[in-house]
């Protein structure tokens, strides 16, 4: 099974890796983990500070593109329909809708996709002095930034980056609610937590 990556509002899907429209460049896909922001506060009679809270921040996905078409107004419409996309998120985001463009990407043989909300982004074009420079009817180098929601979601939710093949389970509870869940560290260095 080949890679997919895909970029939907829910009625229009960009397959970013098309070769016909888009295309990423080699090593061009970046998914960090997200921003861990932790606050320690001091422990009296203690060395050393004792953590408070721990927060995941936003995670930042970055891709570098060929984007192609038929023509050069077919390259221009194919770099619109990425700014439309993060137009729609943005608003969403702003507007306190649900989010509903998403990435979804799987790597070769992987038995889950991961599905990231994005909330903003970025298209950015090559630097030219004189306008978009359409070459054989591509631009090459656009870079795509997106600023997606910290953890994937759909029928897995990925975590953060670990080591190991370690299954864990846990019980939460606040008041009156309870919820489980239990979930995988996998090989491939990723922890998914299962929907019970």
């Amino acid at each position: 099974m080949a890679n997919t990556l895909t970029l939907t509002d829910g009625t229009t899907t960009l397959n970013l890796l098309d070769a016909t429209n888009y295309e990423v460049r080699e090593g061009g896909l970046t998914i960090p983990e997200p921003e861990i922001q932790s606050t320690f506060a001091e422990a009296p009679q203690r060395h050393g500070e004792t953590l408070e809270n721990v927060r995941y921040g936003n995670r930042t996905i970055t891709m570098s593109l060929n984007v192609k078409g038929s023509s050069p107004p077919q390259v221009e419409h194919n770099i619109h329909a990425l700014e439309l996309m993060l137009h729609t998120a943005r608003q969403d985001q702003l507007e306190g809708r649900t989010q509903r463009v998403q990435l979804s990407y799987r790597k070769n043989n992987a038995a889950r996709t991961l599905t990231f909300d994005v909330v903003d982004g970025r298209v950015v074009l090559p630097d030219t002095t004189h306008g978009i420079i359409i070459q054989r009817n591509a631009v090459l180098g656009v870079v795509l930034t997106l600023t997606c929601k910290p953890f994937a979601k759909g029928t897995d939710v990925w975590l953060a980056k670990a080591t190991g093949a370690i299954r864990r389970s846990a019980t939460f509870s606040a008041g009156a609610e309870t919820a489980s869940a239990s979930g995988y560290i996998t090989d491939d260095g990723g922890m998914f937590i299962e929907n019970e």
